[in-house]
């Protein structure tokens, strides 16, 4: 016989699959053995969606053409662009930055992941590390840009040869 509760706060709460209640309220959704899925947008994993499906509209893409190269289903790269994942699948970061040619290391920095080589590029980097206005980030990447040719610094911080 199942116990009973009188107060409905001394019940155990196990979470289970929450309902949308508005376009505002993103799923949170559950798999197997409680683990989370996906979960409402981030910061970074906002950023990361937007660039996402910037680089994706500047090839003149639909989700599906992006999911057919990419090997993936539409309705997840629906959700990565979102922002409803918050760390994910490393795999599909690595087809995304092949076919929308976006560095790996910028997209696994914007997804919290370590990168054992090379390092994001700078505008990146403050979209991932800091909550800058996107003016902001710009100016920072222009003044990055002069001080890189004053001192003869390209990519890759090595000094060019004169």
């Amino acid at each position: 016989m199942a116990a009973r509760y009188s107060n409905a706060s001394v019940r155990p709460q196990i979470p289970r699959k929450v309902n949308v209640v508005s376009a505002q309220q993103p799923v949170v959704q559950y798999g197997k053995k409680g683990r989370i899925l996906a979960m409402p947008p981030s910061t970074k994993s906002r950023k990361l969606g937007r660039l996402v499906q910037d680089q994706r509209e500047a090839k003149g893409w639909s989700l599906r053409r992006l999911a057919e190269l990419t090997k993936t289903d539409a309705p997840y790269l629906h959700r990565l662009e979102r922002g409803e994942y918050r760390h994910p699948n490393p795999t599909i970061l690595a087809a995304l930055s092949r076919q929308l040619s976006i560095p790996l290391a910028n997209l696994f920095a914007l997804a919290d992941y370590p990168m054992a080589r090379g390092l994001p590029d700078f505008e990146p980097y403050l979209r991932a590390k800091t909550d800058l206005p996107e003016q902001a980030i710009a100016q920072l990447q222009e003044y990055f840009d002069l001080l890189r040719q004053k001192y003869g610094v390209g990519e890759g911080n090595r000094r060019s040869e004169t």
